[in-house]
């Protein structure tokens, strides 16, 4: 009988860096995430600092991202440095911190606090879609921040830990206030640039077929497995898009096996009438 083996991001990040560093900084809350050892850790930078403290708040707020950083990571090298673009909009008091503090990791490297082989900005566009193209979701384009909930989606996909710190907050606005987000936003930095930039295996475009079975137990799904086991962490609303790119996220056979009290749309889509407590859909893909 195969066993279930699950995609795991610290793995992913290992097989291409030994080590990596990656910023998403924002006015109020920034999140650092450190790979090391093979080993995901994050932390926050959530400042109290505001623009009435002082004429030169953006002083004082540079001073205390120095600070935070060098606290963390003086004199580390890493394979990789990599920082979110910062954005600007119309708020320029917000553009001028974006603008002092995302320059502050090239001085840190330049001045060799911090040393690396690499170093990337990346924008958001191109690390969401990277999230996407990994964990298979199809994008939010509707609802109250729906931009950090995709994200969550993807993490929680691809079981990453952080993805579901947010089960752990009564409200949406206290998770929000916790500065989880941002920290989840700097591991997808990180994963973006390692996607694009370290990780040269395209999906290629080689024959594939695609099988598929809903079963009520995992007995009966492992039994139609073809090859290894891989769960699928979507949600029922998420299945179907999932399904319809499962053909663009392996370039090997691979089997995928999706556990849920309900499929959602798929169900209807794919004319499954069959009534069971917990659905387990086994997905075949064979390549070549």
């Amino acid at each position: 009988m195969m066993d279930i083996k699950e995609f795991n991001l610290e793995r992913y990040l290992g097989k291409h860096i030994k080590s990596g560093l990656a910023l998403d900084v924002s006015k109020n809350s920034t999140g650092l995430t450190v790979f090391r050892n093979g080993k995901i850790e994050t932390y926050l930078l959530q400042t109290e600092l505001t623009d009435d403290v002082s004429p030169v708040h953006l002083g004082y707020r540079m001073d205390e991202f120095l600070r935070f950083l060098l606290d963390k990571v003086k004199g580390e090298h890493f394979d990789v440095v990599c920082v979110e673009e910062a954005l600007t909009g119309i708020n320029h008091k917000v553009n001028a911190v974006a603008l002092a503090l995302n320059p502050l990791v090239d001085y840190l490297i330049a001045t060799k606090q911090i040393t690396c082989d690499n170093f990337h900005r990346i924008n958001n566009v191109t690390w969401k879609k990277v999230l996407r193209g990994l964990s298979g979701i199809s994008p939010i384009k509707k609802g109250t921040d729906a931009a950090k909930k995709e994200i969550i989606q993807g993490f929680q996909a691809l079981n990453f830990e952080l993805g579901f710190k947010v089960n752990d907050y009564k409200s949406w606005s206290a998770y929000k206030d916790s500065g989880w987000q941002d920290r989840l936003d700097s591991v997808g930095v990180l994963l973006g640039v390692v996607n694009k930039y370290f990780d040269n295996e395209l999906v290629d475009k080689a024959k594939k077929r695609v099988s598929m079975k809903v079963f009520g137990t995992m007995e009966e799904a492992k039994a139609y497995a073809k090859y290894d086991l891989v769960t699928v962490h979507v949600s029922s609303s998420a299945l179907l898009g999932w399904y319809k790119k499962v053909k663009d996220i392996t370039n090997k056979s691979t089997t995928y096996v999706y556990r849920g009290a309900s499929l959602g749309s798929f169900g209807v889509t794919k004319k499954i009438f069959d009534m069971y407590d917990t659905y387990y859909v086994v997905v075949n893909v064979k390549v070549g």
